[in-house]
């Protein structure tokens, strides 16, 4: 069965769309999918839907005011949560009581939509105090959309709002209740909301940056904040924190390693500028000396050719490596401009006709964009899977080499979701996020610093981390070659078992993972069972919130020593399973 759920009000969405308004609780679907958490909606106006998931369900999330009116159903709620429920809400009415809080004051959004209405930042508690390793403790993380705050009376404080300025105050962004044998947790603003302002930023419809250029650094809406904080991770961890004592089973953002658990996934991808000069097959070769994968993006001139020849596109896929395409809407545009569906058409044909074949993620050349959503519309009608393009790291400077770039929150993949118009539907489009730029060095010298704390918050965060080098770097540049071997070394060296990923198996992957399920079948004090379905060919690791010691794990028919690790500071069994059905026993002593 599925145990978790989110309340859905369907009238509620379709009235904010027709006020051309986003419904922003939509997104909940995709914090859902980077947890790894199947769930279902459950239609509040459905009484029978809602009494029948009430009896089988250990996770409810709910919207604010805006998504819908939840209030009617406090009373349900209060009684599924002290019989063992997980309840979390995003700004929710009517539930005061029930979280343990007593309603203060609504602070609206004070400039639209895409502006921060305040900051938050982690109590020292036990669920929140492990999750941003210690070079990043303290940073506040930024919050968006209206705020309903409280006064804690019965609950425990999860975190605490600042001011934009970075004022404390006395309001919480997160409290937690325990109630019975359930518990109750509120957070002061809708997570949803923020979390898809800092996945996709502000629509780039100026020059923002006054860079000269509409690019997706004209997007970005953390401000001053510091661009090296997964702030959206943060806060995605902490609702994966919370639900640990849930006991809901999830699927790990990381595939596994050859049968076994791994620790991060690296997906390497680069530009080839449109070069001739052969540095591509250059670079394609090195990545193959060392046993890495490797994805190139080629890049037409303004007058549509390609300098990489055909027979060097071959020579790069029989290295085992991927071959995409290089959109360039520098060359030949006026700028501050955008560029038109038409311009996406014609250099998406360009590129099947010359190497006869569709790309699956393609890069925008210096990470141009227009609008908000549009330009993934238009290369997912052409069949197009993902971009690559959505580095977090301002401008200028122009290009930002050896820096991490994490200003949109997120090193894990995420989905598109269309606009109002579009009825905040998601799109079939994935945003694989930039996360370290040519790092490792600079010129002629090596950084190796910044390469190492790059691979660490990888690390603990478990991330899928993108390390883009340019092949024309990696062709010329002896420290560029140099911070890939260390790359390599200093993992190995960590003990960290890492998979190696291009861009185009990391969208394989992410899509087989949002299209595989794991399933609580039975749960009991002596033993667990799960049922696990996996789409991915290479299988998935299975996470499991530990309350108690096992000592033996079943895998189908055959045994497998339990795989215990600590994510953030609480226990989780890992078990990774193969493709297809298996079910799974977890046996405690």
């Amino acid at each position: 069965m599925i145990a978790a759920a989110y309340l859905y009000d369907p009238e509620a969405q379709q009235a904010s769309n027709a006020r051309g308004e986003n419904y922003w609780y939509a997104y909940i679907g995709e914090i859902l999918c980077q947890l790894g958490l199947p769930a279902v909606a459950v239609n509040v106006r459905d009484e029978k839907h809602l009494a029948d998931a009430l009896s089988s369900l250990r996770v409810i999330f709910a919207g604010d005011a805006r998504a819908g009116d939840f209030s009617p159903i406090a009373e349900s709620l209060s009684d599924w949560v002290a019989a063992g429920g997980t309840l979390i809400a995003f700004a929710s009415e009517g539930f005061d009581e029930l979280f343990g809080n007593a309603f203060h004051s609504v602070t609206p959004e004070p400039d639209g939509s895409f502006a921060m209405t305040a900051l938050m930042r982690l109590a020292d508690h036990a669920l929140a105090r492990a999750i941003a390793p210690q070079s990043l403790a303290g940073e506040p993380i930024p919050v968006f959309g209206p705020l309903r705050k409280v006064v804690p009376q019965a609950s425990e404080v999860l975190a605490h709002l600042m001011s934009v300025r970075l004022a404390e105050t006395s309001s919480p962004a997160v409290t937690l209740r325990h109630l019975g044998r359930g518990q109750a947790c509120y957070f002061a603003f809708d997570v949803a909301h923020t979390m898809w302002v800092l996945h996709k930023g502000r629509p780039v419809d100026g020059d923002y940056d006054l860079d000269g250029y509409l690019r997706l650094s004209d997007a970005i809406v953390t401000g001053p904040l510091r661009q090296d904080v997964p702030y959206a991770d943060i806060l995605l961890f902490l609702l994966q924190n919370v639900l640990h004592s849930a006991g809901t089973p999830m699927v790990h953002q990381v595939p596994p390693l050859a049968g076994e658990v791994a620790d991060l996934l690296i997906f390497f991808g680069g530009d080839d500028e449109g070069l001739s000069d052969g540095s591509q097959v250059a670079a394609s070769d090195f990545m193959r000396s060392r046993g890495l994968p490797y994805h190139i993006n080629i890049m037409p001139d303004a007058d549509g050719h390609f300098a990489l020849t055909p027979a060097e596109h071959h020579h790069i896929l029989a290295n085992g490596h991927e071959a995409s395409l290089h959109f360039n809407f520098i060359d030949g545009f006026s700028h501050p401009s955008g560029f038109t569906q038409q311009d996406v058409e014609r250099q998406c044909k360009l590129f099947c006709q010359t190497f006869g074949h569709s790309p699956v993620v393609s890069v925008n050349h210096w990470c141009r964009w227009t609008g908000w959503v549009e330009p993934a519309k238009w290369m997912a009608a052409l069949g197009i899977k993902g971009d690559n393009s959505r580095l977090g790291l301002s401008s200028p400077p122009l290009n930002p080499v050896n820096h991490i770039g994490l200003a949109f929150g997120s090193a894990f993949p995420h989905y598109y979701y269309d606009d109002a118009d579009g009825g905040n539907q998601r799109l079939d489009f994935l945003c694989e996020p930039g996360m370290a730029y040519e790092v490792g060095y600079l010129g002629d010298a090596t950084d190796f610093d910044t390469l190492h704390r790059a691979l660490d918050l990888a690390a603990h965060f478990h991330m899928t981390a993108n390390f883009f080098y340019h092949p024309i770097y990696i062709a010329r540049q002896e420290s560029c070659r140099q911070a890939i071997e260390e790359l390599v070394r200093y993992l190995r060296e960590s003990g960290l078992r890492t998979v190696f990923m291009g861009c185009d198996e990391l969208w394989a992957w992410w899509d087989a993972r949002a299209r595989s399920t794991v399933e609580l079948l039975t749960a009991s004090r002596s033993e667990t069972r799960l049922l696990a379905r996996c789409a991915y060919p290479e299988g998935m690791t299975v996470k499991l919130p530990l309350a108690r010691e096992v000592v033996q794990v079943r895998l189908g028919q055959v045994s497998i020593a339990p795989a215990v690790q600590n994510h953030f500071g609480l226990p989780w069994l890992l078990l990774p399973c193969p493709p297809g059905e298996t079910e799974i026993a977890a046996c405690s002593g």
